[in-house]
């Protein structure tokens, strides 16, 4: 079951992409299968996760099968959360529609409430700061280092009010219902470290690459080597996982590097703590954390948000040249 759900999201969203990779490296001239309908992708990716893991919740005895196909059809393609998440669990969304709903004024106004302010999130911090962006990340080559370095945090700023402001809608819709969705972000730009952040950013998926991926391969169980190891191949999946293209690889890559290097500099990093005394000033200390956090997640999502690499690498040599000469 497993091997036929991924095997169905590699068919329809990986195939041309690996296919262009073995011909620019071997210099083949393979042809991918025929593509199915776009239709196939909508929430193809969101819907495999959700079933691969009530399999294993059931082949680990977490949650018993559902005897009822309508019930698992239902909770699989829950329509609030099917295109963007969040990722529930059997557990939690099953259970709830075993539960019989009845109109609740206050769960309405509250899910309406969310549902709203995810719409200004989109609508107008996101849909505007997009209109913005899209000139930046086509041509680079056409603005100097300081308006891209302000694209970039702006993109941050863009892509938080996009993702969050859909999970708001998604969770205000099922509320309204009578349905409690999983959190999806909790101010991850407050984050202190990028394992903080993960803490924080796509929570669903977060924990489901922990539970279903991280921790049967080894987690930290088996060494400082075999944890770094399975750190980045999680990471690597989760870049593969939100696009087919070499820049979400890249992006998966470097958050996987930020947290093996900080794995493995932390006993460097309290040292100098120490000597420095900077934990002491715990407000200077917190700050510093969060803006360089903050800055290596913004430096990552160019390589999210670009188009190609060459143009991520474009853009980021610009930066530095430029910002110097502007200021």
């Amino acid at each position: 079951g497993v091997l036929a759900n991924i095997g169905m999201l590699v068919y329809v969203k990986y195939t041309s992409f690996f296919v262009s990779l073995l011909n620019g490296w071997f210099g083949w001239s393979l042809k991918a299968a025929p593509g199915l309908s776009p239709v196939w992708m909508i929430g193809l990716s969101f819907y495999t996760l959700m079933a691969v893991g009530y399999l294993v919740d059931v082949y680990r005895g977490v949650s018993p099968a559902e005897k009822s196909p309508v019930k698992c059809a239902l909770f699989l393609s829950f329509f609030p959360q099917v295109v963007s998440g969040p990722i529930s669990r059997s557990g939690n969304l099953m259970h709830q529609m075993n539960r019989v709903h009845r109109y609740d004024y206050a769960l309405v106004n509250q899910g309406l409430r969310q549902m709203l302010w995810g719409y200004f999130k989109k609508l107008v911090v996101s849909e505007n700061a997009a209109a913005i962006l899209k000139l930046a990340f086509a041509s680079p080559g056409s603005y100097n280092g300081f308006q891209l370095l302000v694209s970039a945090l702006l993109y941050a700023v863009q892509l938080y009010a996009d993702f969050s402001g859909y999970s708001d809608i998604a969770l205000g819709a099922a509320r309204c219902l009578g349905f409690k969705l999983p959190d999806n972000f909790r101010r991850p730009y407050g984050a202190r470290s990028i394992g903080e952040f993960w803490d924080r950013w796509h929570i669903s998926l977060s924990s489901w690459l922990r539970d279903y991926l991280y921790i049967p391969l080894g987690g930290s169980r088996r060494g400082v080597a075999r944890t770094c190891a399975n750190t980045l191949i999680v990471f690597l999946v989760s870049g593969l996982w939100h696009g087919a293209g070499l820049t979400f690889l890249v992006w998966g890559g470097l958050h996987g590097l930020y947290n093996v290097v900080s794995r493995l500099t932390k006993p460097l990093r309290l040292a100098v703590n120490r000597l420095t005394r900077l934990n002491r000033c715990k407000k200077l200390h917190h700050f510093l954390q969060r803006a360089m956090t903050f800055c290596m997640v913004a430096f990552a999502w160019i390589f999210f948000r670009a188009d190609s690499l060459d143009q991520a690498l474009l853009f980021i040599s610009r930066l530095p040249l430029r910002l110097g000469q502007t200021l």
